[in-house]
């Protein structure tokens, strides 16, 4: 139920949802390194840790 409720919320004030396929691609080319940096600090803040794995496109 959490999850669907975010998911309203997240459409309403981004204007569209980011959970659906078609954005993902626009979602994924608009990240800046900014972006990144701020994600990394909020992630690390409390010391804990995290594995992300980054998949290469198939070719």
């Amino acid at each position: 139920m959490v999850f669907y409720m975010n998911a309203m919320m997240n459409k309403e004030l981004e204007g569209f949802n980011m959970d659906s396929p078609e954005n993902f691609e626009n979602i994924i080319n608009n990240i800046t390194l900014n972006d990144v940096q701020k994600m990394a600090k909020t992630l690390l803040e409390d010391n804990r840790s995290y594995e992300i794995i980054f998949k290469p496109k198939p070719e």
